[in-house]
């Protein structure tokens, strides 16, 4: 028995005559296709049959093909693979049947056949991932009232690390604070940042940061001006 391959689209493909062969809308196209954006959404369709005097097996992707047709929808670059046994000398030959591509259905002509990516559900470690680090606080000492104040907060490994105590640890959580709990700070592989309301009184105020358990903080010494130290006058010409 020998099997043939026909590649065929879904929307006005015709079937035609060769041992492979593939049609968009009527239309033949060569082995290797990788047709406008517009048209390559169209899924295909890839047949295998029946004919005398071969066995041939076909993949697609690398997966083997059943025999009758299979439909290709996943978005990206596709392969199909054709082996031809003679079942009279037993001479076997592979050749590579068809290159395609079906775009993405929401990048139009960019990026040919990338799916569109979709980042994984972020996750917060547990509690007990954290028992025995370290949180620091990082903020600046002093700083002039009604201006945005950056804060930062990252994760330590702990004592119990020997070596290694002090490295980045790459953890996931919420950091809350009492002194400003509308300002929580979300934590991604040991890092987080946010950005304080200005302060329009002089002083000093903490920002104290609380991670399931651990507990740091930074006092912000807020001043009327800006206290300039060893500042030089620069002249322009």
């Amino acid at each position: 028995m020998k099997f043939k391959i026909a590649l065929l689209l879904l929307t006005g493909s015709l079937p035609v005559l060769g041992n492979v062969s593939a049609t968009r809308g009527g239309v033949a196209l060569p082995t290797r296709t990788y047709p406008a954006g517009a048209t390559s959404v169209v899924p295909v369709t890839v047949t295998l049959a029946a004919e005398a005097g071969f066995t041939i097996t076909a993949t697609l992707d690398g997966v083997n093909l059943p025999l009758g047709a299979t439909t290709v929808t996943a978005t990206g670059y596709h392969e199909v693979y054709e082996t031809r046994v003679n079942t009279a000398t037993n001479a076997v030959s592979t050749a590579l049947a068809f290159q395609f591509i079906i775009a993405g259905p929401g990048r139009g002509t960019t990026e040919m056949g990338l799916p569109i990516s979709r980042p994984w559900h972020f996750v917060n470690d547990a509690p007990s991932a954290f028992a025995g680090q370290v949180l620091d606080v990082i903020a600046p000492s002093r700083y002039p009232l009604n201006l945005p104040v950056p804060v930062a907060v990252r994760l330590k490994k702990g004592a119990a690390a020997g070596a290694t105590a002090g490295d980045p640890l790459f953890l996931n959580g919420r950091v809350g604070s009492q002194s400003y709990p509308s300002r929580s700070i979300q934590v991604k592989r040991g890092w987080g940042s946010t950005i304080l309301p200005p302060h329009q009184q002089t002083g000093p105020l903490g920002y104290d940061a609380e991670l399931n358990g651990l507990q740091d903080s930074a006092l912000i010494d807020y001043e009327s001006a800006v206290r300039r130290r060893g500042w030089k006058t620069a002249g322009f010409i």
